[in-house]
């Protein structure tokens, strides 16, 4: 009994230290007056999440009405599981009325409000450790890293399923654009172990196929 009553204490002591998230930042669709799942062209159906103060489709876009996109693998299967990779040229054309791919400035504000720590606007590469579990972002990190829908490199070769995801910016910087990437490493011991998020912030050739997240505009 006595460690049972113990458990409960420690419990309500956790919950009260280290709440989810804010109320402001726990937000979901149906939560949002006036805010419904977006449909594409294609009918393809998306539920969206309110991150921070941003908008975010929560499902990475499938839509293949223009040229400059795949599934990975060339697998159609793959499209429904993990959206289609596109190129740059194609990314910034594809999301929806009242949506646009992200520029690089709303990338890092999702990626500070994930648990990275802030970084200097001339910083254009940089890999940032976010750990969700002590963070309290995990289900919000989570939106953009599972399931991981690898990349398209400019050759043709899709590679990195399960590893990773990369998403287009809408951002140039000379011949390339701003992208961020998720992956999950597993850390095998000492604070924070078993799978923590990392994620990196760069730029790469536009003709390479990445992953869109289309976010609202305001």
């Amino acid at each position: 009994m006595k460690k049972t009553s113990l458990l409960l204490v420690l419990i309500i002591i956790t919950v009260l230290i280290f709440p989810r998230c804010n109320p402001e930042e726990c937000i979901v669709e149906d939560d949002i007056p006036g805010l419904s799942p977006v449909t594409d062209i294609d009918g393809n159906t998306y539920q969206v999440v309110k991150i921070g103060n941003q908008i975010w489709m929560a499902k990475n876009l499938n839509y293949f009405k223009i040229p400059g996109s795949w599934c990975y693998d060339n697998v159609e299967n793959n499209c429904d599981l993990y959206g289609r990779l596109y190129i740059w040229e194609t990314a910034i054309e594809v999301c929806p009325d009242g949506w646009h791919l992200p520029t690089n400035k709303e990338q890092k504000e999702l990626l500070v409000f994930l648990g990275a720590e802030d970084f200097d606007e001339t910083i254009k590469s940089a890999s940032i450790p976010i750990d969700p579990l002590y963070k309290q972002r995990e289900a919000f990190y989570n939106v953009f890293s599972k399931p991981l829908s690898g990349w398209r490199r400019h050759f043709g070769a899709s590679e990195l399923l399960g590893q990773t995801s990369y998403y287009w910016s809408s951002t140039l910087d000379d011949s390339k654009a701003y992208y961020m990437k998720f992956k999950e490493q597993r850390k095998t011991s000492g604070y924070g172990q078993g799978i923590t998020g990392l994620t990196h912030y760069g730029t790469l050739p536009v003709n390479y196929g990445f992953s869109v997240r289309c976010i609202k505009d305001q």
